[in-house]
């Protein structure tokens, strides 16, 4: 149940707007690539390596020339995300942005779902950065997550933590100036630092 419970929030964290988040896209133009390793269907390894209920779909953007539609599955719920991979300097991101949802609740009476949580807060739409790894078999990521979070205001007090409707105070999300050259400051100087980008996911091709 605990290792449930920490899903749900770090899930929450990550789809809302994650742990370091922006009202602007954290990538200029310049900035974008495209993998095609990165497209397929996945399952998503969370809490200490275990498969969660969710279908992951990464797929290129007919709407977005350059991006990714991202599709988050739990039963007959659905998240749709807009992806869009960038370099700054020689470290890869995903920048993560709340599309659509399909308003179905797949909890049936038990636990919260994931796509229930992330309904709760998707009111407040913001971009989230991942550092990420593409391989031939599936997605490396990382970002910050309670300690991290904490280390990284403790590093950097001038930035604002917010806690979110539906999570708990001491799980606040970070906000980064909406400057985009001002947030990319701040990727670059906490991304190396395993402190700070303390939460490793991996999303395993199927």
């Amino acid at each position: 149940m605990r290792n449930l419970v920490l899903s749900l929030l770090t899930l929450a964290c990550v789809f809302l707007s994650g742990c370091f988040t922006c009202v602007a896209p954290f990538y200029e133009d310049g900035q974008i690539f495209q993998d095609s390793r990165i497209e397929g269907l996945y399952n998503n390894l969370g809490v200490g390596g275990h498969p969660d209920d969710t279908e992951w779909s990464i797929k290129p953007s007919v709407e977005f020339k350059g991006k990714y539609d991202v599709e988050v599955r739990e039963g007959r719920a659905s998240a749709i995300l807009l992806g869009t991979l960038f370099r700054v300097d020689k470290l890869v991101f995903f920048d993560l942005y709340p599309v659509k949802d399909s308003n179905e609740d797949s909890s049936q009476g038990g636990p919260t779902s994931v796509t229930a949580t992330i309904r709760s807060i998707m009111y407040e739409p913001r971009h989230v950065a991942w550092k990420v790894e593409v391989t031939d078999t599936g997605l490396n990521y990382w970002f910050p997550a309670g300690n991290g979070v904490v280390a990284a205001l403790k590093l950097a007090p001038e930035l604002k933590g917010k806690p979110l409707r539906g999570m708990p105070e001491e799980q606040p999300i970070i906000i980064l100036p909406a400057s985009t050259k001002e947030a990319q400051k701040y990727l670059l100087r906490f991304a190396p630092d395993a402190t700070v980008f303390n939460y490793k996911g991996q999303l395993v091709k199927k």
